[in-house]
């Protein structure tokens, strides 16, 4: 029988809690709705999600298939030992979001289709990082948003560039490769997605950066911008 997976994860980190807190500081709506597109096992973004829904009566929609990406070894391996589903029910029963949060087990297009257009404060998208994937969930997610709402997403270190487009492309497939002075790894797909559907639109974290309460100042990850 396969157990639980209730170790710390590694995804994500102290700059990007931060400039999440930060974008759902502007999300100043009562009894939010808030779709995560991808919580795996619900140890990252999704408590911080659990924290605001709880303190402003929301409601968190999780949407996963929960089976992992194919571009990611360490998804197979962990499969392959623990129970993932009830790995992240169990963490977001220990953060005390049992009662707000809806969880979606399927495809991130085909849970978009079950919310109407405009419907959504807020959508974060966090899933499979392959090019194809990113642009198709953006695409499906963009329109859920209500018109003031926020769309954002994680691993966007960097804009498009005529000196870095060829090495994108070519890795957009996969899931990260090494990456530049701010960051150890690029996510090819996440970067060219949000280039080629928003341009220079959208708000990277990786330029803002963020001070944490111990006085650290740095870039974080996230990317994000306000549904016109």
């Amino acid at each position: 029988m396969k157990v639980l997976y209730l170790k710390d994860y590694p995804s994500f980190g102290d700059f990007d809690q931060a400039c999440f807190r930060n974008i759902l500081a502007e999300l100043t709506v009562d009894s939010p709705t808030i779709v995560e597109v991808g919580s795996w096992l619900g140890s990252g973004s999704t408590q911080i999600l659990i924290e605001h829904v709880k303190r402003f009566r929301g409601r968190l929609h999780c949407v996963d298939t929960w089976e992992g990406s194919s571009s990611v070894p360490e998804h197979a391996e962990l499969l392959a030992t623990y129970d993932v589903y009830e790995s992240f029910w169990e963490n977001v029963r220990r953060a005390g979001g049992a009662d707000r949060v809806e969880a979606h087990r399927m495809p991130s297009t085909i849970a978009a289709a079950c919310f109407a257009d405009r419907s959504v404060d807020m959508v974060f998208i966090d899933a499979d990082h392959a090019y194809d994937c990113v642009r198709a969930d953006i695409l499906a997610w963009r329109r859920k948003v209500r018109l003031g709402g926020i769309l954002c997403g994680h691993d966007c270190e960097t804009r498009v560039t005529e000196a870095n487009r060829d090495l994108l492309w070519k890795a957009r497939n996969g899931d990260h490769i090494p990456g530049g002075p701010l960051f150890r790894d690029w996510h090819p797909g996440v970067i060219l997605a949000v280039d080629e559907v928003f341009g220079g639109a959208a708000r990277l974290w990786a330029e803002k950066g963020v001070t944490l309460p111990d006085g650290r100042h740095g870039p974080g990850t996230l990317w994000d911008l306000t549904s016109t």
